[in-house]
């Protein structure tokens, strides 16, 4: 099941579960974290750092700047994914191609998930 990640913020720690993230943003060597119910949290924790918190194929990082969960895509443009809330997130387009293949496994997760008694 989900465990709860532990943030460190500005005046202590956080516990977050990962469903409730939407996308996290890059910001100099903090991050922002993007939740579901549109609260933002500032974490003390560089990008880099939840990526190797969180797991492919649910979590992917689209961007330098972004790592988003693929639960709440709602369609893919150009150059930018929209998510749950109408928020728009750009894609780097070196990432665009290994994301979708990345989509591919997210699915084939879930729809395993749902077969399964």
């Amino acid at each position: 099941m989900c465990n709860f990640l532990k943030i460190k913020i500005k005046n202590g720690v956080k516990f977050i579960l990962p469903s409730n993230i939407l996308f996290i943003e890059a910001s100099n060597k903090h991050s922002l974290i993007y939740c579901i119910d549109f609260n933002k949290i500032e974490a003390k924790h560089p990008l880099k750092w939840f990526e190797l918190q969180l797991d492919e194929p649910c979590f992917f990082r689209i961007h330098n700047s972004f790592i988003i969960n693929c639960h709440y895509l709602q369609s893919i443009h150009d150059h930018r994914v929209k998510l749950l809330g109408d928020k728009f997130v750009p894609i780097s387009r070196y990432k665009r191609k290994p994301f979708e293949e990345n989509l591919d496994k997210y699915y084939n997760k879930i729809e395993k998930l749902s077969i399964t008694p």
